[in-house]
């Protein structure tokens, strides 16, 4: 018999755990919840302001300042992305099925990805020139989290796949996170 949810546990204990070691006043399980009370997009509209750190290899290699304007219209959010002070990304998000929360980022230039809103948080995940690409982005009150993980597609190593003490061991592909980046963004006007 075989007892993956036992060893998925583990699993998600050992991430959330690793998980604590990343400070810069990040927010607990408990405070990862909606507290705005408006519907998406409302909540999120504006425009946010903060300083992206890139880290690489366990450190910090770069920062930037980061902007990101939200504005509803109508059917669709203006969701234009700016770094520094010259490159701006102006892309429209789409509702698609607002009920299950799937959204698509249409980035004007064919790409199309989907995205899906849990609750404050909305997360786009794809594949692009030989990486693995996570987007989140975390609404809490008036701060509005930025955070992309990047990692190759190939796994550092292949564990498990074995019986261990009459357990079936499913297979663990673990995969390098080559680059992190994260803004702690403020809302700088109203709405």
């Amino acid at each position: 018999m075989q007892n993956y949810p036992k060893y998925g546990l583990l699993l998600l204990l050992f991430f959330a755990l690793h998980a604590c070691g990343v400070r810069e006043d990040v927010p607990s399980v408990e405070q990862m919840s909606d507290t705005s009370g408006l519907p998406f997009p409302a909540d999120w509209s504006g425009r946010w302001t903060g300083m992206l750190r890139i880290f690489s290899h366990g450190r910090q290699v770069h920062r930037v300042p980061m902007q990101l304007t939200i504005s509803p219209q109508g059917d669709s959010i203006r969701w234009a992305i700016q770094y520094d002070s010259a490159d701006v990304r102006a892309y429209t998000l789409v509702a698609v099925d607002t009920a299950s929360g799937l959204y698509v980022m249409d980035e004007h230039n064919s790409i199309r990805i989907e995205t899906y809103l849990f609750g404050n948080k909305l997360i786009a995940r794809y594949e692009v020139a030989g990486s693995d690409i996570v987007v989140t982005e975390t609404l809490l009150g008036d701060e509005l989290w930025f955070e992309v993980l990047a990692s190759p597609l190939a796994p550092v190593s292949r564990t498990g796949d074995t019986v261990w003490q009459g357990d079936t061991i499913p297979p663990v592909k673990t995969y390098p996170v080559q680059v992190y980046q994260r803004a702690r963004l403020k809302r700088a006007q109203t709405k």
